[in-house]
């Protein structure tokens, strides 16, 4: 699970870096930029995370417990990660060397600005609590036991045993 998590965040965070470094090329400064990329993958990359664990989350209606428990993980670890990217990638994207040209006074929508403010001023607190996040993950994914014999989770009345 966290690797397919992974590569639905890495779609997005290569969706993003493409709209910023293609700003360059119209000689956009830097905020504007990073805010651009936050107009468009705001709304695009809210749609294909929801569509993805709208997808992944049908699993839950399964009988089998443990694919039933991806369903629900899948999903809410699929909501996470749009979160952490929205708040994160902006915050990266302000530590590249930006242009000394002035900003054009863009004016966007209210969340669109509070999300570039708050991802300005606490870049490194977003960026110290993703990597605490992480590797509180990486602790838990490390005592997960895998029992590769799975007729020892079925009852013993199970017909497939007997």
């Amino acid at each position: 699970m966290p690797t397919l998590i992974a590569l639905i965040t890495l779609s997005d965070v290569i969706h993003g870096l493409a709209l910023y470094f293609a700003g360059r090329e119209t000689g956009a400064s830097q905020k504007d930029r990073i805010v651009h990329c936050l107009e468009h993958l705001l709304e695009a990359c809210f749609m294909t995370s929801v569509t993805t664990a709208i997808g992944i989350g049908s699993l839950m209606s399964s009988e089998v417990q443990s694919i039933r428990q991806f369903g629900i993980w899948a999903a809410v670890g699929i909501f996470l990660s749009y979160a952490i990217v929205m708040l994160g990638l902006p915050s990266l994207l302000s530590w590249f060397p930006g242009d000394s040209r002035k900003t054009r006074g863009k004016s966007g929508d209210v969340l669109l600005q509070w999300a570039s403010r708050f991802s300005r001023e606490r870049g490194r607190a977003i960026l110290y609590t993703s990597l605490a996040v992480l590797l509180v993950c990486g602790w838990y994914a490390s005592e997960i036991e895998v029992e590769a014999q799975t007729s020892k989770s079925l009852p013993e009345s199970a017909p497939s045993l007997q």
